[in-house]
């Protein structure tokens, strides 16, 4: 009934709106903010940690044009907001979007209160109430990844929400390029706008969802928000330790009317160092690579067994030649910073390895001696099959002790002498690495025939030649080799 109502009765959205999607307030602790952290702090020191240095950071347009704090630092505090930490840039008073709660209309900022040029190109409309925030950035990673929410008070707004309005942008090029910038804040292939109007479920009578996956709820309860995304991931590919420049903007569009946030996660950027699965190999050395990253002409290695340092400020791979536990340190240093990076791997290198069981070897005798020649050759195949994958050379000994010592070969043939006979075959690789197996050489009996009641037939068809058609019964119980 009250969608009828809505459909019939425009002047009262707002009203119908609150009913419909049900906003009262969560009894819930908001996200804590703080709008006293210096430009610098907060970007230098709260969006990012580990490889990655940020510098000559700036904010032609934000707040301050009216008078407002509209950016600063947020913690989840006891909340159940998704991320920890992070940065906030806002269309309004940054302080408005957490702490206490706040029961009005988040709608502050003046007309006077511009936007961002490099934000202008993205939009059909003027923009208003900008925070822009730029810095230079260089990464030892061949990334850099945001995570962020957009928050905004337009979700309950029909007039704008179904329209695209308020936008958050995060623009990145080489730093000193004449390229234009990439837009990485988008949705989709056709690179949709961040925008409250272009992420929000239908809105009955005015306009149908869109892109409603990124859409999280109403109201949630932990900021001061009527609505807000799911977490959104957004991914520069980069050449490390090259200089980029990136901006940071949040914008009202159309008019300065009804706040926007955007929440950035404190994000840790390191190189991916793996040295893999632990080995076990069959063979003298083998070859440890941690070179997470060629475009990093700066790391230093430092390799170490069972803790104790084996190579100093060398290279990226390392030959291990004994048994133990391995580790790298990884020194990476940038313009200004330095970041360490470890890993470490258990190698165990062996002369031997084992193979599966091989099946027995048998034969029918043919004269009653259980004694019979057996042609090795024929498990060749068999034994292959049944070790790791590599080229061997085979060869058969009458003891496991023969094997060994690689003794007393038999050539091809046997004859065997005891019955079952156990004989040992010997694999040896091109990289000296060995394998041993049994096989059983058993000679089968031949089967006792049982004695047969004589089957007796009459010739009575009418050709009396001696030589009729025989129907054995089943219930004579022929023995199963006949």
């Amino acid at each position: 009934m009250g969608c009828l109502i809505l459909l019939i009765l425009t002047s009262m959205q707002k009203v119908l709106l609150l009913l419909l999607f049900n906003i009262f307030l969560v009894n819930a602790q908001n996200v804590l903010i703080d709008t006293t952290i210096s430009l610098n702090e907060l970007l230098e020191v709260h969006l990012f940690e580990g490889c990655i240095e940020v510098s000559k950071v700036s904010s032609f347009i934000n707040g301050s044009q009216s008078g407002l704090s509209s950016f600063g630092t947020f913690t989840k505090s006891d909340s159940a907001f998704p991320f920890e930490n992070g940065i906030i840039l806002s269309t309004g008073d940054a302080n408005y979007a957490g702490n206490s709660v706040v029961n009005q209309n988040l709608n502050q900022g003046t007309s006077d209160w511009g936007s961002d040029p490099d934000l202008d190109p993205y939009l059909s409309t003027n923009s208003f109430n900008a925070t822009s925030v730029e810095f230079d950035i260089v990464s030892a990673t061949n990334f850099i990844e945001f995570q962020y929410i957009l928050a905004s008070e337009e979700y309950l707004q029909v007039d704008y929400i179904c329209n695209n309005e308020d936008v958050f942008a995060l623009l990145i090029k080489e730093a000193n390029s004449s390229q234009p910038y990439t837009n990485i804040a988008t949705i989709g292939a056709d690179n949709v706008l961040f925008s409250p109007g272009n992420i929000h479920p239908q809105i009955f009578g005015f306009c149908e969802s869109e892109n409603e996956s990124y859409f999280d709820d109403y109201s949630i309860g932990d900021t001061n928000f009527d609505g807000r995304t799911v977490t959104n991931t957004s991914v520069a590919e980069v050449i490390p330790n090259t200089l980029y420049h990136v901006k940071l903007i949040i914008a009202d569009g159309f008019d300065e009317n009804f706040d926007s946030a955007v929440f950035l996660k404190t994000t840790t950027i390191e190189p991916y160092l793996d040295l893999g699965e632990d080995i076990i190999k069959c063979s003298n050395s083998v070859n440890l690579n941690a070179n997470f990253q060629d475009e990093i002409s700066s790391a230093i290695y430092d390799w170490y067994l069972n803790d104790e340092l084996i190579s100093a400020n060398s290279g990226a791979e390392y030959i291990a030649t004994e048994s133990g536990n391995y580790s790298v340190k990884v020194e990476v240093s940038l313009n200004n910073i330095e970041c360490e990076l470890q890993d470490s791997i258990n190698v165990t290198l062996t002369t031997e390895q084992s193979i599966g069981a091989i099946s027995d070897f048998v034969v029918c005798e043919s004269n009653g001696d259980e004694i019979e020649v057996f042609d090795l050759t024929i498990k060749n195949a068999e034994v292959i099959a049944a070790a790791p994958i590599a080229d061997y050379t085979l060869s058969y000994h009458y003891s496991l002790e023969d094997a060994i010592a690689n003794e007393n070969t038999i050539t091809t043939s046997i004859e065997n002498n005891t019955n079952p006979q156990i004989v040992y075959v010997r694999l040896e690789s091109e990289s000296d690495c060995l394998a041993y197996s049994p096989i059983n050489l058993v000679v089968n009996s031949k089967p006792a025939l049982p004695e047969l009641n004589p089957f007796i037939v009459c010739d009575n068809d009418s050709d009396r030649n001696e030589f009729t058609l025989l129907d054995i019964p089943i219930e004579m119980n022929l023995p199963f080799w006949i």
